[in-house]
């Protein structure tokens, strides 16, 4: 699984997302490999939007996608949901968390 760079507007900490993304991918992994036993076959790509409050705190997650990788799609963004990013500077923010999955 690969959860990989975002687009974190100009301004706002990279590396404070980054330090959450990095946290929130055990937590993808764990909805991954629990999916894994219905479906054996998942696998696929996944783009989260993901909007953040002034406070740091998610407002709302978007995205998803269909196929393969449906079935885990809630439980992504359940956990996402969940997450606390850095607050940024200028009121709100929202970021792209593209996430990979692949079966080994």
């Amino acid at each position: 699984m690969v959860a990989g760079a975002y687009g974190p507007p100009p301004g706002y900490d990279s590396a404070g997302v980054a330090k959450e993304v990095g946290r929130l991918r055990k937590k993808y992994r764990a909805c991954f490999i629990d999916a894994l036993t219905k479906h054996p076959d998942l696998g696929g790509r996944v783009t989260l939007v993901v909007r953040i409050g002034s406070d740091g705190k998610v407002l709302s997650v978007g995205g998803g996608g269909g196929g393969k990788i449906g079935p885990i799609v809630g439980c992504l963004k359940k956990e996402t949901a969940a997450a606390q990013f850095p607050p940024p500077k200028a009121g709100s923010a929202v970021i792209s968390i593209p996430i990979t999955f692949v079966t080994q």
